[in-house]
């Protein structure tokens, strides 16, 4: 990404400093789309959600089938960043569920499953990254090589530390809008559906 559009970025993508989940609901869905155009995101499990998945529903033999197949059908390669799986040194993909939250309903959908590396996954569960003790500065790196193309160096050279600093500033407002949809969520009592990943698969 130029350094231009990352610019583009720091003045529109993000306004949290002003933004209340409830009263700005056209604001929330505006900025909840542009997030979605990046490779990685942060997706935070709404308190009432926490141990409502497919993971949790099946047994671990149904898991672990379910599990080997969605991995095994995309070459134990990586969805968002296209890591190898490095069986030699036990170094395996992930099974991670993508969950699309309706406002209005209040309803948690189920919309299909991914293959995804370690660290990759560890970005999506960030709260649950940060409380098991993962390296949150080497997920923060992971996240802006992903999404932008850009590897914090720490680099003494000016255009490369202002790019460094913008991507840096635009993450960190996608982590603080992050945590602010997940108080909101929080918030509401939610129904699951399961039946879009069957819908998705057939």
């Amino acid at each position: 990404m130029c350094l231009s559009m990352i610019k583009k970025d720091l003045t529109c993508m993000f306004k949290t400093h002003i933004f209340n989940f409830d009263k700005d609901k056209e604001e929330r869905e505006t900025i909840m789309s542009n997030l979605s155009e990046l490779k990685l995101q942060i997706e935070l499990v709404p308190k009432g959600c926490w141990g409502t998945n497919l993971r949790k529903v099946c047994d671990d033999r149904d898991w672990n089938i379910i599990s080997r197949y969605v991995r095994e059908q995309k070459g134990n390669t990586c969805e968002v960043c296209g890591w190898k799986e490095d069986r030699k040194n036990r170094k395996y993909t992930h099974c991670h569920e993508v969950w699309d939250y309706n406002h209005e309903t209040k309803v948690q959908s189920l919309v299909k499953l991914e293959c995804l590396c370690p660290d990759c996954h560890a970005v999506h569960h960030w709260g649950h990254s940060q409380m098991i003790g993962r390296d949150i500065d080497a997920l923060t790196k992971h996240a802006i090589k992903v999404n932008y193309g850009i590897e914090i160096t720490n680099t003494l050279d000016i255009e490369s530390v202002v790019k460094e600093e913008s991507v840096l500033y635009i993450w960190n407002e996608h982590i603080s809008f992050s945590y602010i949809i997940w108080r909101g969520r929080s918030r509401m009592t939610w129904t699951t559906d399961f039946k879009g990943i069957v819908k998705n698969e057939s």
